[in-house]
């Protein structure tokens, strides 16, 4: 009964507006969990063929300084009772999150309304624009300690196999154990903070589509470019999902408003003035986008960023950053802050 009511939910395109729909593939974190309850060795080709365990493999190593072994070889040589046959791939915290995990896919695999799930990302578009695409939705178990939530690039083949990493329509990974260690104490709690995120990746796929249709260009050319688009693209995100609890307690978040900015315009000025190449400056901005939530300067500057546009000049405004560009984001945010004492400009520089 189990695998019937999974063949249906699999794939299973939900609409909204005539616009986009969500295609989930939970295949991964289903036969995971049965490996790690049953440890059948004989699925193990079959789990590291899926599409959301190949894109989990590579963002992992990527994400690895050090050499690591195969997702097929961690498997083979788990042993659920030796804790350091599982720690690549965090596959052994899986391991003993795993009853949490059950409940919490449970409840997905019979989510079958994602209207306010994509509402709450379309909201930020212009309202004349209307996107043509569905977006894969990947759910793992396994993966970069970091990695709870990602928007990758994939191409699909019609059996929804992967043809290629890295080029084709934009696709959201989800790390399941993550989730159920981070995003609350139960079930419930865990499923409504995974929707607010769910948003949050979606507006960053919507974002890519938009952005390649409209933009007059979304290269990233320099260290520069690179920051300014992150700014807007992270931010408006993750303003996505704090945006009820900022617009109603903002005074409860102004230190961590001022060390956002205070520490975003201390490493723009350290960064710039170093003698090295744009690739390694962009990778130093970069870890201004993942760790502890208030610590991702880029994300929470470019957060308050949304903030206060939205907040003072309304959200037409807002949505028309998003049409001209992450240039005129932070330039509208910036000429706020000069008419505004109370607000911390971000001293960056500025192409227009």
């Amino acid at each position: 009964m189990r695998q019937l009511l999974l063949f249906i939910l699999l794939f299973t395109t939900i609409y909204v507006k005539g616009q986009i729909g969500i295609k989930v593939d939970d295949r991964a974190a289903e036969q995971l969990l049965q490996f790690l309850d049953k440890a059948d060795t004989s699925q193990i080709n079959n789990i590291v063929q899926l599409p959301a365990n190949q894109i989990m493999e590579q963002l992992y190593v990527d994400a690895t300084d050090s050499i690591v072994p195969s997702f097929k070889e961690t498997l083979y040589n788990f042993i659920p009772t030796d804790s350091t046959t599982g720690i690549y791939y965090n596959l052994y915290k899986a391991y003993k999150k795993r009853k949490d995990i059950r409940s919490l896919l449970d409840k997905l695999q019979n989510q079958t309304d994602y209207d306010d799930i994509i509402n709450r990302a379309l909201y930020f578009f212009p309202t004349d624009y209307k996107f043509k695409n569905d977006y894969n939705v990947f759910y793992s178990l396994t993966g970069w300690k970091w990695g709870d939530a990602q928007k990758v690039q994939v191409q699909l083949d019609d059996k929804n196999d992967i043809v290629s990493l890295g080029t084709g329509k934009p696709a959201l990974i989800f790390n399941l154990r993550i989730i159920a260690d981070l995003y609350g104490k139960d079930t419930d709690s865990r499923i409504k903070t995974l929707k607010n995120v769910m948003s949050h990746e979606i507006f960053h796929a919507l974002l890519d589509d938009y952005s390649n249709d409209i933009w007059k260009t979304t290269d990233i050319n320099s260290s520069d470019d690179f920051l300014r688009y992150y700014l807007l693209n992270e931010g408006i995100a993750h303003y996505i999902t704090q945006r009820d609890e900022i617009k109603t307690n903002y005074k409860d978040f102004k230190e961590n408003e001022q060390h956002a900015f205070d520490t975003l315009n201390v490493k723009y000025n350290h960064i710039h003035q170093l003698n090295i190449s744009e690739e390694e400056k962009i990778k130093m901005f970069g870890k201004g986008l993942y760790g502890r939530f208030w610590n991702k300067y880029i994300c929470i500057s470019g957060m308050f960023m949304a903030y206060h546009i939205e907040n003072i000049l309304g959200i037409e405004q807002l949505r028309q950053c998003i049409n001209k560009g992450f240039n005129n984001f932070i330039e509208t945010y910036n000429n706020l802050a000069t008419e505004n004492d109370n607000l911390h400009k971000a001293n960056i520089n500025i192409e227009m």
